[in-house]
């Protein structure tokens, strides 16, 4: 048994065409030479040839070719018949048939004229899933077409064997695993989006625009210095990553997933019992600002800081009865109107303050760095 050669399959052109963009299964050269069969030898001469095995799942298909190899005898055309075991299943689970003149055309018999390459014979095996697993037999019988050119010539059965594996999982197929990518590759994709049209708060930011301050003697406030660093863990502690993770779902990913949406992390600003003590929490709005914007009484008397894409945190917010967070501002808000509250300092009531005592905190005016991506 011989590799077929990529001549050999040349010569065949119209069974060619049909192997375009499927796998074959090459079953090698018999080159059982016409000019050998032609010897008149006794049946129990006649040479045994190996079956030729199939070897394929539920849901393939494969085509196969059995090569006669070249000969000299073009005045001989050979008739090729396929003959099927008893126990083969429905065709509808299991097809094994010879190819003729085209790809569409599919029979049991056939014609192998003489060409310079050698006869071939191509065969199409298709197992769908309904196919049950197991071994079929089947037989390929080679004889002279013509009955008198039969005298001198003996007959060739080449036995063919199938055996058919259990079903494929239908993702390891080629559409499966497509089908099987292409809602993870747009759940990838969405989520890197929906990550990328995010803006979060930035801790060192905060720590910045959010300034403890003191009563000093005389009256007025001072900054407390070295307070940068206190004020940064105490935002840490309060902005848990969990918490914040939690905003962030709550906001509907599938929303600022999608082009031109955002997502502006914002936290609400809660001075403690003690006017020292600050606490954050994350806010599940996607946009914050412009929510109570269109909804200024859910706003009224809270004080809160979100990321933009522009500016870095913003604080804004709309006093109740004077306050913002429990807090006195230090100048005159407007009651209606949410509003940005850069460069306002945020101050306890000064009635039996002290000297050194917290007094507050100082917003300061973001420095135009964008919100941070994390």
């Amino acid at each position: 048994m011989q590799a077929g050669s990529e001549k050999e399959r040349q010569d065949c052109k119209t069974c060619s065409d049909r192997t375009r963009g499927r796998a074959i299964g090459i079953f090698g050269s018999l080159w059982l030479l016409i000019g050998v069969l032609g010897l008149p030898l006794a049946a129990e001469e006649a040479p045994v040839i190996a079956p030729q095995t199939i070897s394929l799942h539920g849901g393939e298909s494969q085509d196969v070719y059995l090569n006669l190899g070249a000969d000299n005898r073009s005045d001989i055309d050979l008739k090729a018949r396929l003959v099927l075991d008893g126990r083969w299943p429905k065709p509808e689970c299991l097809r094994l048939s010879i190819v003729r003149n085209s790809s569409q055309d599919h029979a049991r018999e056939t014609i192998l004229r003489h060409t310079p390459g050698g006869r071939i014979l191509w065969l199409d095996a298709v197992v769908e899933r309904c196919a049950m697993p197991g071994v079929y037999n089947a037989r390929v019988e080679i004889s002279a077409r013509e009955p008198e050119a039969r005298d001198g010539l003996r007959s060739i059965s080449i036995p063919v064997r199938m055996e058919i594996q259990e079903s494929a999982a239908w993702w390891a197929s080629p559409l499966g695993s497509f089908l099987v990518a292409l809602p993870v590759a747009l759940l990838v994709f969405y989520g890197w989006t929906s990550f990328n049209h995010s803006r979060f708060l930035s801790t060192s930011q905060l720590a910045e625009i959010l300034r403890p301050h003191r009563w000093k003697e005389g009256g007025g406030t001072e900054p407390i210095e070295r307070s940068a660093s206190a004020v940064r863990g105490r935002i840490e502690t309060h902005l848990r990553f969990v918490d914040r993770a939690k905003a962030w779902l709550l906001a509907n990913p599938l929303i600022f997933g999608l082009p031109f949406q955002t997502y502006e992390e914002t936290a609400q600003i809660l001075p403690g019992r003690s006017v020292e003590e600050l606490f954050l929490i994350p806010v599940p709005i996607r946009r914050a600002r412009h929510h109570f914007e269109k909804n200024p009484h859910r706003a009224k008397g809270h004080l809160f800081v979100t990321a933009t894409s522009g500016t870095g945190p913003i604080v804004f917010g709309l006093p109740n009865n004077g306050r913002l967070g429990g807090l006195i501002p230090d100048k005159e808000l407007d009651p209606h109107h949410v509003r940005n509250l850069g460069n306002l300092e945020l101050r306890d009531s000064p009635d039996g303050a002290r000297p050194l005592q917290p007094s507050g905190w100082r917003i300061l005016q973001a420095q135009g760095r964008k919100g941070v991506r994390r």
